[in-house]
Parts: structure tokens; C-alpha cells; sequence
């Protein structure tokens, strides 16, 4: 090497010969200060020249010239000294760089970098946003902690000089960047749900008002009862504070109801019941009137369902008892009136029946001439008192049938019956009044339908009915379609004529009592309107169903649903 040769060069790097190490803040060199002052060996320039230091000490070694102009120091301080000779730091940067004892971060380091970095916030962040803010802030702790431990271990295990500065900052930028807009967040959420409650209360305190309720909130853990003035106003209590004592209430219940009202309140408390709702009356006074009171509320609970407080209102319901109570005098009252018709109703049935069977049966005598020939007029006059005989007794039978019904004294004896046998029975009982009008009944019944269980007479007694009205509401020369279906567990029977109909209006009225519809029948036949509601009245007692449909100028259906009998009783068919 000659004299002029530059053998060390520091500025944007340090080369040494063919060693060239970039001193950038991304890959500057780390310099590893190894020890004190004299650590490396040094030299007084003035013992060299006066012969105090042999020159072959220098001999074969590279050798550093530490120049300082008199009464200045030329010294950095070091964590090993703390006025290490300038001259001497660069022999040891000399020294390491002869040796490959540096480090130099590449590009791959510097991507770790901003990947470490980037992936720190993300999980800070995320668990700042998620968590309680002071379990977030050790959580961040920790984060922080693991960051100074990996980037240790990263540099011991693979030689990875990563930053850690960055990534801690991060953290704490995070841990602040998303608690502040939690807090922010809170904060307008906050004001929103006041804003949403003090609208709340308005709207309820204007509901309470004009509902004209007292309002009452009870706090369990302070024992005071929050009232509005209505409420004081309810109890009869001075309004001296908005908050009493519970007794307050309680002292002012009337001495039969406060037992009951102590039991449901308690009984909400505990939870066995969801809401709390009793009556009672307040105590009365010198100049107040008895008072009932409808008390409601609901119990706000801990997360171990302990109640803590309790909220509701009053409403006055003095004018619901007084009508609920006439509604019960009056109800009682026309009960006991339809119970004196009924009984009227049977027992002038009862009367009128002797006389008709006699008056009856003295006519057909008359008719038949029996005790000897009568002249042809009164022949006549006797099938008239007959035929009349007969048509007051079925109103009388109707009259007594539906006093029975109405007084609930109907008595049934159910037994299977065959449903073809019935319909062919009670068709051939109409079936000479429908022959004289020229109408056709056709009887359809399933094949293989089981009996139905129903009482004999009674069953007849419908089928009748529905056959009568047919037979006195059809055109001359009408058909009358008479079938019985099976219809899951039941049977289905209907009779369809094609008469005058029945207004779509008139449907459900003409099912009840004395009511024959607007209209008249086409074969001048008349009745009491009973038929059909005693029908109806029947069929439900045989836990069945009846249904009218029908068009004017077209025709009506009336079906009517009764049980099968059991499989058990349906071989004793009667």
C-alpha cells in the first residue's frame, strides 16, 4: 500500500479496502464499543520521536494519528467511558469492520418492519375496540411486552435486527387512537339515549296525564316511593315531596284489601309472578267516597334476578266496578226473567196439550163418524178442527222444546243409529205432502257409513225439520236432494231444495227463535219459526254443527255434522 493510499473512508459509509458498510439510519452499522480506555493499545506521537517506543512496535500494523491542538480534548463518551479518545473509537471501528463484526439491515428486514408495524395496530386496535377499556390498556401492556421479547429472539435466532421502537409506538398510538373514539362514540350515544329518554318520560308523563294515572316508581335498595301528583291526589295524600316512605301507600289501603295486595306484590318480587297487577279500594275518609284503584307495574332486576326497583301507575276504576256491578244485577235479573218465561212457556205447554189431544181426537171421531153418520158440512168442519188441532199442537211441542233448551233441561239418550235407516223413515213421513206438490225427494247415503251416535227421537226430530222447510219452501215440481257423507270422524247430512232462498242477510238470523226470515213460502204454509233454532239447538248438543247456504231464486243447503259412533258401539246399532 503506498503512502498515498486512503485506507479508511467515513462519510454516507465506511469502506475499508474492498469492506464497505453503509452508515444510512436504515443500515447503519452497529458499533460495538468492547471496553474502557486502553482497551486497544495507544501511543504517545512524542515517545515515538524521542526513541521511547522501538518502531517495531509499529511494525506490520495499521496505525491511527489522533491529533488535538493544545488546551482542547478530542473524546466521546461511551457507555464504557465517558471520555473514550476519538482515536481510539476509530481503531475499533477499524478493528470490527477487519473482522465482519457489524450488522448491515437488508430490504427484507425493512419489510418485516412494516409488516410488524401494521399488523400491531391492527390488533391493538382491534382489541381496544372490543374489550373494557382498562382490560384493553394491560392487554396493550402485554402486546407491547411480547414486541420487546420477538424482536430479541427474532435478532438471537436469525439474526434479525428489527426495529422496536416503531412497533411500540404503534401500540400506544392505537391504544389512544381507538379509546378516544370509543370514548367519542360513547359519549354521542350517550346523549342520544338521554335525549331518547328525556323524550320518553314527556310522552309517558303526557300519556299518564291524559289518561289521568298516577304514576308511582318505587327504589327497593333506598326504600322511597318516587308519585306524581295525580297519584297523591288518588291516595289522598298532601304533596310535600315527590318522594315518601312506602307505608305511605300501604297505610292508605282499605283493611280488607291490603292483605291481597301485600301477597301480589311480593309474590312480582320474588318472580313467580311477571308483572304485578291487584285492586283495592282506599281507605275512606270524612269526605271521600269508596274508591277502587287498579295498581300495575313491573320490577327492574340485577343479573341474579334480585328486584331493585319497581315502577308503575294507578288507575282509578271506581266507574268499572259500579258498571261492572249493575251488569251483574242486571245480567242476574234477566236470567232470572228468562227462567220465569221458560217455566211459563213449559207449564202453559203442559196445559194446552191436555185440551188439544182431546179436542184432536173428539175431531177424528167426528171425522171417521165413529157414533154414527154427521152431515157432509160438518164432516168438513171436523177435518178443519183436526187439521187446526194438530198444527197448534206442533207449535205448542216447539214452544215446550225450546223452553227446555233455553232452561239447559234437555236430556239425550245416544245410541248408535243407522243414518240410511232415519233418512228413508223421516222421508217417508213428508213424502205424501211432497207427492201432492209434485216434488221428487232422492235420498244419496254413502256406501258402508258407520252409525252415528245420537239420541233417536231427537235426531228424527231434526231430520224433520229440515225436510218440512224443504218441502214448504220448493217450487212445485221441485227435486229435494237429501245425502249423507262420511266426513273424517263425522257425518255429513244435507238436505238441498231448489226453492225461494234465503237473503245472504237473513242467513244467521233465521236460526234463531221465532224468526222465519223475510219472504214467504210458496206453499202457503206457515210456522212458528222455531224449527231451525230448535235444530240448531239440538245438533250442538250433540256436540255437532249446523250450516246454512243459500241463493235467492235458486235454492238453499242445510247441513248439519254429527259424531260416528265408536267402533266399540257401532255393532249395537238400534
Amino acid at each position: 500500500m503506498g503512502r498515498d493510499d486512503v485506507i479508511l473512508r467515513v462519510g454516507e459509509s465506511i469502506a475499508l479496502g474492498p469492506h464497505v458498510v453503509p452508515t444510512d439510519q436504515w443500515t447503519r452499522v452497529i458499533v460495538n464499543y468492547r471496553g474502557p480506555t486502553g482497551t486497544i493499545a495507544t501511543y504517545r506521537f512524542a515517545d515515538l520521536i524521542a526513541g521511547r517506543l522501538p518502531a517495531s512496535e509499529l511494525a506490520g500494523k495499521a496505525v491511527f494519528l489522533g491529533v488535538t491542538a493544545i488546551g482542547f480534548s478530542d473524546t466521546i463518551a461511551t457507555p464504557f467511558d465517558s471520555a473514550l479518545p476519538r482515536v481510539e473509537r476509530y481503531a475499533q471501528m477499524f478493528d470490527m469492520i477487519l473482522r465482519g463484526d457489524f450488522l448491515v439491515r437488508d430490504a427484507t428486514t425493512h419489510l418485516i418492519d412494516v409488516m410488524v408495524l401494521i399488523a400491531v395496530g391492527a390488533v391493538v386496535g382491534q382489541i381496544c375496540a372490543f374489550v373494557p377499556i382498562t382490560a384493553a390498556a394491560l392487554l396493550a401492556l402485554l402486546v407491547a411486552a411480547l414486541i420487546a421479547v420477538g424482536v430479541q429472539w427474532a435478532f438471537s435466532a436469525f439474526g434479525l435486527w428489527l426495529h422496536v421502537v416503531g412497533p411500540m409506538s404503534m401500540v400506544g398510538i392505537a391504544f389512544v387512537t381507538v379509546t378516544v373514539v370509543r370514548l367519542v362514540r360513547a359519549e354521542r350515544e350517550r346523549r342520544a339515549v338521554e335525549s331518547r329518554l328525556r323524550i320518553s318520560e314527556e310522552r309517558y308523563t303526557l300519556s299518564a296525564q291524559g289518561a289521568n294515572d298516577g304514576v308511582w316508581d318505587w327504589d327497593l335498595v333506598a326504600d322511597r316511593l318516587h308519585v306524581s301528583e295525580r297519584w297523591c291526589a288518588m291516595m289522598g295524600v298532601a304533596q310535600t315531596g315527590s318522594a315518601f316512605a312506602p307505608h305511605v301507600w300501604f297505610d292508605r289501603v282499605h283493611d280488607e284489601d291490603r292483605e291481597t295486595l301485600e301477597a301480589r306484590l311480593k309474590r312480582h318480587l320474588s318472580g313467580r309472578a311477571q308483572r304485578f297487577r291487584a285492586e283495592f279500594r282506599v281507605q275512606p275518609g270524612p269526605e271521600r267516597i269508596e274508591q277502587w284503584i287498579l295498581a300495575r307495574g313491573l320490577a327492574v332486576r340485577d343479573a341474579s334476578g334480585r328486584a331493585l326497583r319497581i315502577a308503575g301507575s294507578f288507575t282509578d276504576v271506581t266507574a268499572v266496578r259500579k258498571n261492572a256491578a249493575a251488569l251483574r244485577a242486571a245480567t242476574i235479573q234477566a236470567e232470572s226473567a228468562n227462567r220465569a218465561k221458560s217455566e211459563f212457556l213449559a207449564r202453559m205447554s203442559h196445559e194446552l196439550r191436555t185440551p188439544l189431544n182431546a179436542i184432536i181426537g173428539f175431531s177424528e171421531m167426528m171425522n171417521r163418524e165413529v157414533l154414527g153418520p154427521i152431515g157432509a158440512r160438518y164432516k168438513e168442519y171436523a177435518g178443519d178442527i183436526e187439521q187446526s188441532g194438530k198444527h197448534l199442537l206442533a207449535i205448542v211441542s216447539d214452544i215446550l222444546d225450546i223452553s227446555k233448551i233455553e232452561a239447559g233441561r234437555v236430556e239425550l239418550h245416544p245410541v248408535p243409529l243407522q243414518v240410511s235407516t232415519m233418512l228413508h223413515r223421516c222421508v217417508d213421513m213428508v213424502q205424501t205432502e211432497g207427492s201432492r206438490l209434485g216434488l221428487s225427494l232422492v235420498v244419496n247415503v254413502a256406501p258402508e257409513m258407520p252409525p252415528v251416535m245420537a239420541d233417536e227421537i231427537r235426531l228424527s226430530q231434526i231430520l224433520l225439520n229440515l225436510l218440512s222447510n224443504a218441502v214448504k219452501f220448493s217450487r212445485p215440481g221441485g227435486i229435494i236432494a237429501i245425502s249423507a257423507v262420511l266426513d273424517g270422524g263425522n257425518c255429513r247430512i244435507s238436505v238441498s231444495d231448489q226453492g225461494v232462498g234465503i237473503a245472504p242477510e237473513e242467513i244467521e238470523r233465521v236460526t234463531e227463535p221465532f224468526h222465519q226470515g223475510i219472504g214467504v213460502t210458496v206453499n202457503k204454509q206457515t210456522g212458528t219459526g222455531l224449527g231451525l233454532a230448535i235444530a240448531r239447538a239440538l245438533i250442538e248438543h250433540h256436540h255437532g254443527t249446523l250450516k246454512i247456504e243459500s241463493k235467492l231464486d235458486v235454492g238453499t243447503t242445510v247441513t248439519i255434522t254429527i259424531p260416528s259412533a265408536p267402533d266399540g258401539q257401532a255393532s249395537r246399532v238400534a
